[in-house]
């Protein structure tokens, strides 16, 4: 095992020869994932990859489910992967990481019909949620790139909400 040996030996004439002997170990061998998420619900555009640290090089890679043999993987959906490390000395490592998506993006609506025949004086509020951060908007008819629109006439009306990661819902 790792350690410090000292070897003494005396020969006929009481004549004394020592000498010191140090093994070592390279350190533990440990297998680090980075993951990234996938950006938008239900894609498959997410990653993981491993850096070793310890052991000896080279080192070969085996990620499951997939039976990959890099150390990094992408175009990966939402789940859980695991990665067998293994050194030059066949010293092994396991870690597994877990993706996951986002919400799924979508809008909740307020719409205030017209009052009468033939105005416009109806509107819609939404509230988006779910996604990645700032959400931007475009309706159609008009497009409009606001999160309310008002002064509407008796219609259809469609939004386009795309998030920070460029995930899209479409509500009418």
């Amino acid at each position: 095992c790792a350690n410090t040996y000292t070897i003494s030996a005396n020969d006929a004439m009481v004549c004394m020869v020592s000498n010191t002997v140090s093994i070592t170990q390279p350190a533990a061998l440990a297998a680090n994932i980075t993951p990234v998420n996938p950006l938008c619900k239900n894609s498959c555009n997410g990653s993981v990859s491993s850096v070793p640290t310890g052991g000896t090089a080279p080192y070969t890679y085996l990620w499951s489910p997939g039976n990959l043999v890099t150390s990094t993987v992408n175009g990966l959906c939402a789940g859980t992967f695991t990665l067998t490390l293994r050194d030059a000395n066949n010293c092994t490592a396991i870690n597994t990481v877990t993706l996951t998506d986002p919400s799924f993006l979508s809008s909740t609506d307020i719409v205030t019909k017209t009052t009468c025949s033939y105005t416009c004086d109806g509107s819609i509020n939404i509230t988006p949620s779910g996604g990645t951060g700032i959400y931007t908007f475009i309706w159609v008819p008009g497009a409009q790139v606001t999160e309310d629109i008002s002064g509407l006439c008796a219609g259809i009306y469609s939004v386009t909400i795309t998030d920070a990661n460029g995930c899209s819902f479409m509500d009418s």
